[in-house]
């Protein structure tokens, strides 16, 4: 059963991908870097929402989601990517939603696994809560990507510009 949080984390994941430039960037970081789009976008949605993901809470997500990614998402990347330009329209396209579904189904596992952990806490009420949005998903995809990433600064950028005036229902 998909919760509430995981449809709203999609839905505005979805949006913000969408987002001109946005995704453009976040495909370069998935490609030259083997990042998940889909782990950035959540840490940067959860620093939007008022929470802080820790280290200790960014390998537990990392535990969590590892197994299917690695078995699941990224061999359905690699296929779509083999096949760009040597299989039938048709079949891409097919293998595209696949992965689009394998990303949903990170989403709502990602959700799950977060609420699991935070059940009692709004946001706003992480530890070491950061004061605003920009340093909240700064933060956040620094936990994602780590420190010294050589696109954390582009990226960042990207988001916070795009991001700071979001809200989330």
């Amino acid at each position: 059963m998909v919760s509430d949080k995981s449809t709203e984390f999609w839905d505005w994941a979805v949006a913000v991908y969408q987002r001109p430039g946005l995704s453009s960037v976040l495909l370069q970081v998935q490609d030259d870097h083997d990042a998940v789009v889909m782990e950035l976008l959540f840490a940067t949605w959860l620093g939007v929402r008022g929470e802080v993901l820790t280290p200790e809470c960014r390998g537990d997500l990392a535990a969590w989601v590892t197994p299917w990614n690695r078995e699941v998402l990224l061999p359905l990347r690699e296929r779509r990517a083999a096949w760009k330009t040597t299989a039938s329209p048709d079949l891409y396209s097919a293998v595209k939603a696949v992965e689009l579904e394998a990303e949903h189904q990170l989403a709502i596992l990602l959700t799950a696994r977060w609420f699991s952990l935070h059940s009692t806490t709004s946001p706003g009420e992480t530890p070491r809560a950061a004061s605003d949005t920009a340093e909240r998903i700064s933060g956040n995809v620094v936990q994602v990507l780590g420190p010294t990433h050589r696109l954390v600064d582009e990226l960042l950028h990207r988001l916070t510009t795009e991001l700071q005036s979001t809200c989330v229902n």
